[in-house]
């Protein structure tokens, strides 16, 4: 499998669909920022690597794409963050939001 499929394997999985708002978000910070050195696209590799039968069980099971999709918000609204204000501001934002 390639890049490619697994990658829409994966958009699938958690969100039905490769076009939904969430999954650009997490594309658009896979290639600004984790495709931009070299620790990050180790990850990338690995993710693609491991990552299809993990998104095949959860594309097959309603309840588990509602707890992956449920549990991800947090992250999706730091990859935005991150990608609209920048990674200080955003890591700026959290420790702040630690304090409260």
């Amino acid at each position: 499998m390639g890049v490619a499929e697994a990658a829409a394997l994966s958009a699938n999985a958690a969100y039905g669909s490769p076009i939904e708002r969430q999954v650009n978000v997490f594309r658009e910070f896979r290639d600004h920022f984790m495709l931009t050195n070299a620790a990050g696209k180790v990850f990338v590799d690995l993710y693609y690597a491991y990552s299809p039968p993990v998104a095949n069980f959860i594309a097959k099971h309603d309840t588990m794409r509602a707890l992956v999709r449920w549990s991800l918000l947090p992250v999706v609204g730091m990859t935005w963050m991150a990608i609209n204000l920048g990674s200080f501001s955003t890591l700026v934002f959290i420790l702040l939001s630690e304090m409260v």
